[in-house]
């Protein structure tokens, strides 16, 4: 015999209870916001991840072969508590991180040797221009373009011939001119990279010459400056500073 009261001692169905259709659309909203969370996490690690400390550190042992991991990690840190900001290199000798920015770097490697990193913008992508100095005793700078991953990039680099770097106006005797060119080679050009003014300056080294020589030659020369402009070294006017 069924009891009158039966259906008052029945529990009452929840009003927030969710069919299975709805549940399954809450479900899936819920899991949309947390891949969203999480790609958006992703993109902004990453985004850190291509600081220039982190692309500093990175470099690879071909770029940068002097300092060690744990040096660079160290030369980092000092410099960003704003302490003076040198280590060991792997001779036994003084590297020195000297300045920083976003996204310019230059280390003393050596007392005859520096390492400059700068990050150059492109339509599609960001390039890291490495100039490595040697002065033994003349100076001489090697030039290389990576991508952020440290691959080789493709990129015109300026090759300028001794005559490029005359100054204009010039008055010297042309058989002294020549000779003087004569002297000089291209592979002993000095790279600098100006962070201020945002060009690359190159310099015919004038180290492996004589007094007199080098005197007359330092009268006859001027450097060279160069901006980056959609993806390529284009002459330019020096900057007033």
């Amino acid at each position: 015999m069924r009891c009158p009261h039966e259906c008052k001692l029945r529990p009452k169905k929840s009003a927030a209870r969710l069919c299975p259709p709805t549940a399954l659309r809450y479900f899936c909203t819920i899991m949309r916001k947390i891949l969203l969370f999480i790609a958006l996490l992703t993109t902004a690690l990453a985004g850190r991840a291509e600081s220039i400390d982190t692309l500093f550190h990175r470099a690879p042992e071909d770029v940068l072969p002097l300092l060690e991991g744990n040096t660079r990690l160290d030369l980092l840190d000092l410099y960003n508590y704003k302490m003076e900001a040198k280590a060991e290199n792997i001779f036994g000798g003084t590297a020195r991180l000297t300045h920083k920015t976003p996204d310019y770097l230059h280390v003393s490697l050596t007392n005859a040797s520096e390492w400059e990193m700068k990050l150059l913008a492109t339509n599609k992508d960001t390039l890291i221009c490495v100039i490595h100095t040697r002065r033994a005793p003349a100076a001489r700078s090697t030039i290389r373009m990576f991508r952020k991953n440290w691959q080789p990039a493709a990129s015109t680099l300026p090759q300028p011939a001794p005559a490029d770097f005359v100054a204009a106006g010039d008055t010297t005797d042309h058989d002294e001119r020549t000779d003087i060119l004569a002297r000089l080679s291209t592979h002993f050009t000095e790279a600098h990279w100006n962070n201020s003014t945002g060009t690359l300056i190159l310099r015919l080294s004038t180290e492996a010459l004589n007094d007199t020589m080098r005197t007359k030659a330092e009268a006859l020369l001027r450097p060279l400056h160069y901006r980056w402009e959609d993806g390529h070294f284009v002459p330019t006017t020096p900057t007033a500073q």
